[in-house]
């Protein structure tokens, strides 16, 4: 949705500002990031099913099959928009989803929902297990709903990152969207918005407000929610009049599997930490490449994920890349870690933290910035361990020595040292500010990570080597140049 009144790229870009100014609340905030399965034993099967309106006419295409099983997250949205998109390329009888949840993540089940009510042919929607939490809304988008024996369908509540069910303004939008969409499709609304809070009996199934509904398959049937019960899915076409047409299955490609994966919110966290961690010891000792190829592999995939699920825009990369440039500034350029310092600080933080967050939603709720925010704080903690480990295991390895003594301290034709030994007493002038650590230039091509000895050393100082504190860092202090 844009936001009215404003040029569609302007409209996105302050709709990302906006998320920005919620950043404060989603540090102390609790959040909705999923629906919650809340069942109950469920009474016995009562009177015939509701009578329910026609089938709606499909195209003189093949029936198209997809499946939706698992934890529905935005790794999901792109095959379900796939799915729906070639059911209409294709001028579909029908589209079928085989559908197996026990819910997830709210932002992509409402994406999918919308899919599925826009495409032309009628949907079936086949529960080979469970359609609980957010599956109950995508079982709700059947125009005919079959269940195989044993499955279950229904009790959806928004619940927090920590898995307490949240107060009723977080409640009150999903439970009318799954009202709605019972609605779209012909069916009692009641039942829908019971699952979520029961605010009516449902005296068909003998219920009470005691709990939220979960359906049966017989009590599907009996309140108009389903209108067969099969075990297998050849026999729920066989009830729509569809057993006999050509078929055809859509599964998720390799690519769609993968983007999936990436954008887990684990992943995630995993790519972020070690793409900082990469470009923090690349910064801190350039010229081996090494590290930083690793951490712009990993940050690559991290936007890159993120970009094809919906969730990155431009201006997140924008701030992201802009804070590393700054930071680059600040170290190479004008050291002293001033204004340019903080603004690549907070460029890195905002970039990363928006691409977590819906590109779409013009004001984040605490649902989708408290999840945010943790895979934040998760990658900052794993980059600032991988920092800290590689910094204390690295240096001992010989094949790390290798590569950093051979690219600074060895002797060559252009006259380098063979022993880190040979260091000590060798003068030079330090790059960047030693506070305490920075870097010392031994000639154009000579380039050492080194730590103050005392304290504070401006850039610019004349410093000589007392001792080497490993294989990649040397200790200087201040000295007066021959």
């Amino acid at each position: 949705m844009d936001i009215p009144l404003l040029p569609r790229p302007f409209g996105r870009f302050v709709r990302r500002l906006l998320c920005l100014t919620a950043l404060p609340i989603a540090a102390v905030g609790l959040g909705p990031v999923a629906v919650s399965a809340q069942s109950a034993a469920a009474p016995a099967a009562q009177p015939a099913p509701k009578p329910r309106p026609a089938l709606r006419a499909g195209g003189t295409g093949p029936v198209m099959v997809g499946e939706i099983s698992g934890e529905i997250g935005r790794g999901l949205v792109p095959y379900v928009e796939r799915l729906t998109r070639e059911a209409d390329q294709r001028e579909a009888r029908a589209l079928v989803v085989r559908l197996n949840t026990l819910g997830g993540e709210i932002g992509a089940a409402l994406e999918m929902k919308r899919a599925l009510l826009a495409v032309k042919a009628p949907v079936i929607v086949y529960i080979e297990g469970d359609a609980l939490s957010a599956g109950a809304l995508l079982a709700l988008t059947g125009d005919r709903i079959v269940m195989a024996p044993g499955s279950e369908f229904g009790a959806s509540q928004v619940v927090s990152g920590s898995g307490d069910i949240l107060p009723e303004k977080y409640q009150s939008g999903w439970r009318e969207a799954l009202a709605a969409t019972a609605e779209a499709r012909g069916r009692d609304p009641r039942v829908a918005r019971a699952m979520n809070l029961q605010l009516d009996t449902i005296t068909e199934i003998g219920d009470t407000p005691s709990r939220l509904v979960t359906l049966t398959p017989s009590q599907a049937m009996t309140v108009g929610y389903a209108e067969a019960v099969s075990p297998t899915l050849n026999g729920a076409l066989a009830t729509v009049g569809l057993a006999e047409a050509p078929r055809e299955t859509v599964s998720p490609g390799w690519a769609e599997r993968l983007i999936g994966f990436l954008a887990l919110p684990a992943v995630a966290s995993l790519l972020m930490g070690i793409g900082l961690a990469g470009l923090f010891l690349e910064l801190k000792a350039p010229g081996h490449a090494v590290a930083g190829t690793v951490g712009v592999i990993a940050l690559a995939l991290f936007f890159g994920s993120h970009w094809l699920v919906g969730l990155a825009t431009y201006l997140d990369v924008i701030l992201f890349v802009g804070g590393v440039a700054l930071l680059i500034l600040e170290i190479f350029v004008i050291p002293g870690f001033g204004v340019a310092g903080v603004l690549g600080i907070l460029g890195i933080v905002s970039g990363l933290f928006l691409a977590l967050v819906d590109g779409g939603t013009v004001m984040p709720t605490l649902g989708q910035l408290v999840p945010a925010m943790l895979s934040l704080i998760v990658s900052l903690v794993l980059a600032i361990g991988l920092v800290y480990s590689l910094a204390r295991w690295l240096p001992k390895t010989d094949s790390f020595g290798r590569l950093v003594l051979a690219a600074s301290l060895q002797t060559d034709r252009e006259g380098r040292l063979s022993r880190a030994a040979d260091v000590i007493g060798r003068t030079g002038r330090t790059l960047t500010v030693l506070r305490p650590t920075g870097l010392v230039s031994f000639g154009e091509n000579d380039r050492v990570d080194a730590i103050s000895e005392g304290g504070f050393i401006p850039a610019g100082t004349a410093v000589e080597v007392v001792r080497v504190a490993s294989a990649d860092q040397i200790v200087v202090r201040p000295t007066a140049l021959a």
